[in-house]
């Protein structure tokens, strides 16, 4: 795929690895049923910055529930992020997300909420607390 239908840019602009991207989603550019596809990798590497980005996604519960893998490496750039969702209930649709990334080299959570999809399609989210890096630092 071209960066330039991989990316949302704007009229001139040139790819680069912090562009935003059409959709959210790797599978979100397949032309596939999602319970069909098990993986999607998307890698992008910006010759110029030397950095590279790479996003990988693992399906399971027909497609319905994911885990995130992100890993952005390169001279000023080192991140890395773990998302799970889960599908709790379909009726209404809900999901568990936890997201999780390393501080001072340990993972730890720094989101974990419940996302409720309404009959409108507009979304409810539930935070629960407590779930920082700060729950890993000593009192």
């Amino acid at each position: 795929m071209s960066p330039e239908d991989y990316f949302d840019l704007d009229g001139g602009e040139a790819p680069s690895w912090d562009c935003v991207p059409r959709h959210n989603h790797a599978i979100d550019y397949l032309e596939i049923e999602r319970w069909m596809v098990r993986n999607t990798r998307v890698t992008i590497a910006d010759e110029n910055s030397k950095v590279t980005k790479q996003i990988t996604e693992t399906f399971w519960n027909e497609g319905k529930s994911r885990v995130v893998e992100r890993t952005d490496t390169g001279p000023s750039v080192n991140y890395w992020e773990l998302i799970v969702e889960i599908l709790k209930t379909e009726m209404p649709p809900t999901w568990e997300i936890l997201r999780f990334d390393r501080a001072e080299g340990v993972v730890g959570p720094n989101y974990h909420g419940f996302i409720v999809q309404n009959n409108d399609g507009s979304e409810k989210e539930t935070k629960v607390k407590g779930s920082s890096h700060d729950l890993l630092s000593p009192p």
